[in-house]
């Protein structure tokens, strides 16, 4: 995805603010007994069974994981999909992350589809990704279809469009898929806990970036949050998640690394100065997500008297949930769609060349 300037300069300044946190981040969280008690109950009311070290990891006193938590994260990675934009006439065109919140409601962000327009022509594929042998799953794309449903918000960066079931390529249906509940809960996540992202960055199948994330300090006012890693590369878009993969946020932007004369620094250290980077080439300071509970107060006052409303909100409140798809570790690789393994070429084709997400 090109880089919006207008949006990391935002984020810029709002990351900025927390500059004493990005230089010297406590080891451990020091959360004030409301909020302290607010994750408590979070976890109380959403932990599974066997996944006694839950509180214990949320307060930073315990690193331990459930087994479970593999398998919750590769049905949640189902839901997300690899946008691709087409160029057009002054348009790069490009490719993003974006993921399923409603039967036929994707989430994105606004600087990915500032207009009906550019979704219009627009497809996402879904099962891009490797198969338990590692070899390619052969990819369902379906179009969008603006026409149905299709809000947005520029300070929020976030945009909810419909995709049409009916336009599928592949073997796969929509419903398949499923969809990741926005959650409006408070305690989701806090100061010092670790996120992790599931993307389709700079073009790749789909990749996951776990518990490399730490999550600095916020105010109860804020719209956004901020975390930081040393190695991950942000893809709009993308679902931000708890260690019980909940969404706490729409990951849109971050504070990139620039030189003293203003240009971006790539991640091998040097400044690009051969062409305009890609938002995936650039390495970033730290990195930003719009919060969950923002992003549904927004989307239930914009979406007040739309028709899909009452879907969108069953899925919020999670009165209606996906059929859960069978892992593909349980099924016999010969029933599995997948291509013969292929050869990395030494260098990959560039987004000017070939579509690809960030």
């Amino acid at each position: 995805m090109q880089i919006d300037t207008e949006v990391v300069a935002t984020t810029t300044a709002r990351v900025d603010s927390k500059r004493d946190e990005l230089k010297a981040p406590a080891a451990k969280p020091d959360l004030p007994k409301d909020r302290a008690d607010r994750v408590t109950r979070y976890i109380n009311e959403n932990r599974t069974p066997d996944d006694i070290a839950a509180l214990e990891r949320a307060m930073g006193t315990n690193d331990l994981l459930s087994l479970h938590y593999f398998w919750a994260g590769i049905r949640a990675a189902r839901s997300v999909g690899c946008i691709k934009i087409p160029p057009s006439p002054g348009d790069r065109g490009g490719s993003a992350t974006g993921f399923m919140i409603a039967p036929t409601l994707l989430l994105t962000n606004w600087h990915v589809f500032k207009m009906p327009e550019v979704a219009g022509r627009s497809r996402v594929q879904f099962a891009y990704e490797s198969d338990p042998l590692g070899n390619d799953r052969i990819p369902t794309w379906f179009s969008f279809a603006p026409d149905k449903f299709f809000f947005n918000n520029k300070d929020l960066d976030y945009c909810v469009v419909a995709v049409d079931p009916l336009s599928k390529q592949g073997a796969e249906e929509l419903a398949s898929f499923g969809w990741l509940r926005l959650n409006p809960q408070l305690g989701k996540a806090d100061y010092g806990q670790f996120l992790s992202i599931v993307q389709h960055p700079g073009g790749q199948s789909k990749q996951i970036a776990i518990r490399e994330n730490k999550l600095l300090p916020f105010d109860d006012t804020e719209d956004f949050l901020t975390y930081q890693s040393d190695t991950f590369r942000g893809s709009s878009g993308s679902p931000v998640f708890n260690d019980l993969w909940d969404v706490v946020a729409l990951h849109h932007s971050g504070k990139p690394l620039k030189d003293s004369q203003g240009r971006y620094i790539g991640h091998d250290g040097q400044p690009i100065t051969d062409h305009k980077p890609l938002e995936h080439e650039i390495k970033w300071i730290a990195n930003e997500g719009v919060r969950t509970s923002r992003l549904v107060a927004d989307i239930r006052k914009q979406a007040a008297r739309h028709d899909l409303l009452p879907v969108l909100e069953a899925a919020i409140q999670g009165t209606i949930k996906p059929t859960a798809a069978e892992l593909e570790i349980d099924v016999e690789p010969s029933a599995r769609p997948t291509f013969a393994p292929q050869l990395i070429p030494a260098s990959l084709p560039s987004e000017d060349s070939h579509s690809s997400c960030h």
